[in-house]
């Protein structure tokens, strides 16, 4: 035996797992247990449990009395077990403490009055009373109930060795649903390590009160033969087999109330139609089924077991994660291993990052843990986040009392594989070429070449999501249901691997590619219509396809001039897209590297490639970069005599030189594209010109006819229903109206415009929107100073998110603008409204600030 093995063994529990392994065998919730406590709210008790805070001697006696008269310690160990628990408490809380506080020795009297007290009630044969405090329902919990009842009720559960955590919910849910009278089979479902094992444990536990014949577990994880079923419910329930085996089970069972909990069904489904016969012979009993696949029974109830609720990428503050039911599960395991790890400041990002990563799987969860033994948090995440298979190596070194199939995650999805026939392994592994999941139109396009004629896609999605491999997710798009199907990402990694290893593999990612190229040029027409925001929701959604479609363009070379051409064509596209929506870093790496693999194309497509990834350099600030593409972009368009898009190079290199501050060359260049435009007759072009000219007016500080310009470009984006333009052209407005101290007239303008971006979800002109929002409230006429910590907040948040900093002058006139609102707040008051706007949903914050200020009285200046 290894040290460390013995040392598990030999170790003491400390008191936070004491104190949440004793709430666990009494079967109360937190809240439950604070109301018995006369706690003022459950927080107190997260404290206790998560090794915060420690419970003063008056509420540890009422503790125990409550677990006394529960029947919560092993019979004739009552002392022995209140006594470890006190001095638990006590060496953690001396050890804590000053010198001259110590905690109060065990009070052995008190102790003896206690088990005189429930002596006195077993020989007149009383009812265990409930404390006094407690409400109606508990005192019911607490008075003869069930649950009392269960500590002489026959069972063969096995007592658990670690406390489960953030399932409270489930195990009601499960409870309430077996004790209703017309449920009878109750199968919970879910994928491999969503621990359907121990929620049927905990809910046997809390429902033994329920049944007078018990509470029986039947272990069928090792058995691959549907015809021992029977076999090993009659030995559970110690019958002996022979031949009449069917007749004797019911007649056993026909007068018994008795719930029969049947582990792992999911290898041994074709004994279903066996539960179904004993449930018709005997009225009493229950059953309770924990399975990867429903069994599709009539009479069958399905409680699909979802993983752990995962922390807020934005909310990383400790408080929030500490009550987090992932980060709750990975902190305990970890102190199995380290019985000093606790969660902090420091570490409580990386954490929550990995339980986020891992999707809040208790399995996973569980054998990462094992690795913070060697690894600090920050280091296993960015192991994790290594592209490859890196994830599936680290998921493994489970517990060998545990089953194969638990001690990796690979062995327990091989498990799963494994139940497939052999179509549904193909469909799977086919589907797992599709990242964060994708619309029924896109797999079946996919996948078409699987299916035979007496089979539909849709009937083999719906047999994988019953075997729980993939979920079905419901989006409303435009006022109707959208379906998705999605796989955990770890399944899905799992999925890639037996891809990879197929013969199918190319023909699989080339079917991919082909469809989002499609896709794409579907998308491309509607991104200056009026369907504009609702195909760049579906862009987003979709994104981690596009960028896995691209990524296997780039990873084949170019092997025929059409590989190439398709990923210019991508490229252009998705150009549009990233620029629109703040992937301003993300989209230069991709385009660099098409422009750079695929030098030798058609030179419209290379042209269009270098005027979208100048435009995402210009707003990171990469001036000098931006001009050298779309000199090279000029150059391309004038051989080929494009004149509409010479134009756009042309106003383009004009917004470049008025970034540089050369605002004569910005006119020049400006003034030669609007020539051309004219003569196009081409009129978004036209607008956009007018209002690039007019943000070089306000520069120079021609409002007057900078505003006139900004009313023609929305009036023709408006025409155009260019919900895009229409936004900018606002924001400008309100820029222009908050120069001349308008505040009356801003604040509208830039309400609209905020509104407009948050449905197209452009995140480089939202910063700018909020900055304006931000400064038009320092101006007189407003005194809501806390609103605007917040929007300037929120916009520097964005602003770091995207990598887009300010530019030129008005960044330092904005800096002295918030200065003089800074001095009225101390540096904690500004500090936390500076937070809480950059914690906040973009789309809740901007909710939230244009309801109010939409009501706000402005004064006239």
């Amino acid at each position: 035996m290894s040290n460390l093995v013995q040392y598990r063994r030999d170790r003491k529990p400390l008191p936070h797992e004491l104190l949440f392994m004793y709430r666990q065998r009494a079967g109360f919730t937190q809240v439950e247990l604070a109301e018995l406590l006369d706690l003022k709210s459950s927080k107190m008790m997260q404290l206790w449990e998560n090794g915060y805070r420690l419970p003063a001697a008056s509420r540890l006696k009422k503790l125990v009395e409550v677990y006394y008269r529960r029947g919560v310690f092993t019979a004739q160990r009552e002392r022995q077990e209140v006594h470890e628990l006190w001095a638990s408490i006590k060496d953690a809380f001396d050890a804590r403490a000053e010198t001259y506080q110590t905690y109060p020795i065990f009070d052995e009297l008190w102790f003896e009055t206690i088990q005189n007290q429930e002596e006195e009630k077993k020989e007149q044969n009383l009812p265990l009373k409930a404390p006094e405090k407690a409400s109606s329902d508990q005192q019911t919990a607490l008075m003869g109930s069930p649950e009392h009842l269960a500590l002489t009720r026959p069972n063969n559960l096995p007592a658990p060795t670690t406390p489960l955590i953030g399932r409270d919910r489930e195990v009601e849910r499960i409870v309430e649903l077996i004790i209703r009278p017309e449920i009878r089979l109750l199968t919970i479902t879910g994928p491999g390590g969503i621990g359907k094992t121990r929620l049927g444990l905990q809910a046997g536990s809390r429902l033994l009160g329920h049944f007078g014949q018990g509470v029986f577990f039947v272990a069928l994880a090792t058995l691959n033969d549907p015809a021992l079923v029977l076999a090993q419910i009659a030995k559970t329930l110690g019958l002996k087999e022979n031949a009449n085996l069917l007749p004797d089970l019911q007649a056993y069972l026909r007068d018994r109330q008795m719930l029969l909990v049947l582990d792992n069904f999911e290898q041994v489904t074709p004994a279903r139609d066996q539960l179904i016969t004993l449930l018709e012979a005997a009225p009493g009993l229950k059953l309770l089924v924990t399975s990867r696949i429903v069994l599709r029974l009539y009479g069958e109830h399905e409680f699909n077991v979802a993983p752990l609720p995962l922390p807020e990428p934005g909310q990383l503050a400790l408080d929030h994660l500490a009550a987090n039911a992932s980060v709750k599960l990975l902190v305990e395991r970890a102190r199995q291993f380290r019985p000093d790890f606790i969660l902090t400041e420091a570490n409580a990002p990386a954490l929550a990052w990995i339980c986020l990563r891992l999707e809040g799987l208790p399995l996973a969860l569980e054998l990462v843990s094992t690795w913070l033994k060697l690894f600090s948090p920050q280091v296993l995440l960015d192991k994790l986040e290594q592209s490859g298979s890196s994830r599936l190596q680290l998921l493994t070194g489970g517990p060998r009392n545990l089953a194969g199939r638990q001690q990796t995650i690979r062995n327990t999805l091989e498990w799963s594989y494994q139940l497939l026939d052999p179509f549904l392994q193909d469909l799977f592994v086919r589907l797992s070429v599709f990242r964060a999941g994708a619309t029924f139109d896109a797999v079946e396009v996919v996948c078409a070449s699987l299916f035979s004629s007496d089979i539909t896609v849709l009937e083999g999605i719906s047999l994988l999501v019953d075997h729980n491999l993939i979920r079905v997710v419901e989006l409303m798009v435009e006022g109707e249901t959208d379906l998705r199907f999605e796989m955990l990402e770890t399944i899905r990694e799992y999925g890639l691997e037996k891809l990879d290893q197929s013969s199918q593999a190319k023909n699989v990612r080339q079917a991919h590619a082909a469809y989002y190229l499609g896709f794409l040029k579907k998308a491309q027409p509607n991104l200056h219509t009026p369907q504009q925001p609702v195909w760049l929701d579906r862009l987003e959604r979709d994104h981690p396809n596009l960028r896995t479609a691209l990524e296997w363009l780039l990873e084949t070379g170019p092997q025929t001039l059409t590989r190439a051409e398709e990923a210019l064509e991508m490229g252009v596209v998705l150009g549009i897209f990233w620029n629109m929506h703040g992937h301003l870093a993300e989209g230069r790496k991709w385009l660099g590297q098409i422009l750079a693999k695929f030098p030798d194309t058609r030179l419209d497509l290379r042209a269009r490639l270098l005027n979208n990834a100048a435009l995402l350099a210009s707003r990171q600030n990469d001036t000098p970069e931006a001009t050298r593409l779309l000199e090279e972009a000029l150059v391309h368009w004038r051989q080929l005599d494009d004149r509409r898009n010479i134009s756009l190079a042309l106003n383009n290199l004009g917004i470049m030189a008025f970034q540089r501050g050369d605002f004569d060359r910005a006119r020049q260049l400006y003034t030669e594209g609007l020539a051309l435009k004219r003569g196009l007759g081409e009129p978004r072009g036209l607008a956009v010109a007018l209002n690039n000219l007019g943000e070089l007016l306000v520069t120079q500080g021609q409002l007057d006819q900078a505003q006139a310009l900004f009313n023609e470009t929305f009036s023709v984006m408006q025409s155009l229903g260019d919900t895009h333009n229409m936004a900018l052209a606002l924001l400008n407005l309100g820029k222009v109206a908050r120069l001349q101290g308008q505040a009356r007239t801003a604040l509208p303008l830039l309400l609209d415009s905020l509104e407009k971006l948050l449905a197209i979800g452009d995140k480089f002109n939202l910063a700018e929107n909020l900055e304006e929002l931000a400064w038009c409230l320092t101006l007189p006429g407003f005194s809501e100073e806390t609103w605007t910590v917040r929007l300037a907040g929120a916009a520097a948040a964005l602003r770091e998110r995207i990598g887009a900093p300010q530019q030129g002058e008005q960044r330092d006139h904005y800096k002295q603008a918030l200065a003089i609102t800074r001095n009225n707040f101390s540096p904690e008051t500004w500090q936390r409204a500076w937070q809480e706007g950059g914690q906040t949903p973009l789309e809740q914050l901007g909710k939230n600030f244009s309801a109010v200020a939409r009501t706000w009285p402005v004064q006239k200046n």
